[in-house]
């Protein structure tokens, strides 16, 4: 009987060790729950659950996991101005920004203390740009995203 214990064990939680530390980025990028897309050309960026970014250079048939986003925080968009300048956005009210088309990313924003995540960002150039979130938020940058002051509806 312990036999079959084990079996149904190892059937049951088996898959579960898949999403261990030895899945490869692919894996990993592919099995999160994912927000935003960002396409250019063959380049895709996608961005989800526990600040996950994940890159490809072929159309999405292959990804490639960001080193360190800069959160564990769900991230729910992404926008690039050009190939490598780029922001994702998300929980926390979070704003990360990458110059290297996706690879790295810094933290530029993030208030904790309120429940206001970031739904979506947008970039007329490299340096105006505008974040909107829950209950009206709206964060606007003139500087690349070095400051980050909030637009109250009045």
């Amino acid at each position: 009987m312990k036999k079959y214990w084990f079996l149904l064990f190892v059937l049951c939680f088996g898959p579960a060790a898949a999403n261990g530390p030895d899945v490869d980025d692919d894996q990993r990028v592919r099995t999160s729950f994912l927000q935003s897309v960002y396409q250019s050309g063959s380049k895709v960026v996608v961005v989800g659950d526990r600040g996950i970014v994940g890159i490809s250079n072929n159309f999405g048939a292959s990804f490639k996991q960001s080193a360190g986003a800069g959160s564990e925080l769900m991230l729910n968009s992404v926008y690039f101005i050009d190939t490598n300048t780029g922001w994702a956005v998300g929980h926390g009210s979070s704003i990360m920004k990458t110059d290297d088309g996706g690879l790295t990313w810094r933290l530029q924003h993030q208030d904790l203390t309120k429940d206001r995540p970031l739904f979506g960002i947008y970039f007329l150039n490299s340096k105006i740009g505008i974040a909107v979130g829950l209950w009206s938020l709206v964060l606007r940058t003139e500087d690349g995203g070095a400051t980050w002051n909030a637009i109250s509806r009045t």
